[in-house]
C-alpha cells in the first residue's frame, strides 16, 4: 500500500494502529474525530472476525491513518 502525499504545512497526520492480530478480518472504523481545545481525540471501532466468517489464518496489522486541517 503507498501513503499518499501529504502536505504537512496545512495538515497533521493521525497513524492509529492495533498491532499484530492472528488473522484477516480485523478492521478499524473511526467512529468520531472531535478538536477538545489543544488536543484532537479520535475514537476508533475494532472489528473482529465472527466464527462463520470467511478469513485467512495469517498476521495482519489493521491501521487507519488520516490527516486534519
Amino acid at each position: 500500500m503507498r501513503v499518499p502525499p501529504i502536505d504537512f504545512t496545512r495538515r497533521e497526520a493521525y497513524l492509529v494502529a492495533a498491532g499484530p492480530r492472528s488473522s484477516t478480518g480485523y478492521d478499524l472504523r473511526i467512529v468520531r474525530v472531535q478538536d477538545v481545545g489543544d488536543h484532537v481525540v479520535v475514537v476508533i471501532r475494532e472489528r473482529t472476525p465472527s466464527l462463520g466468517d470467511p478469513v485467512q489464518a495469517r498476521v495482519t496489522y489493521p491501521f487507519r491513518l488520516i490527516t486534519l486541517p
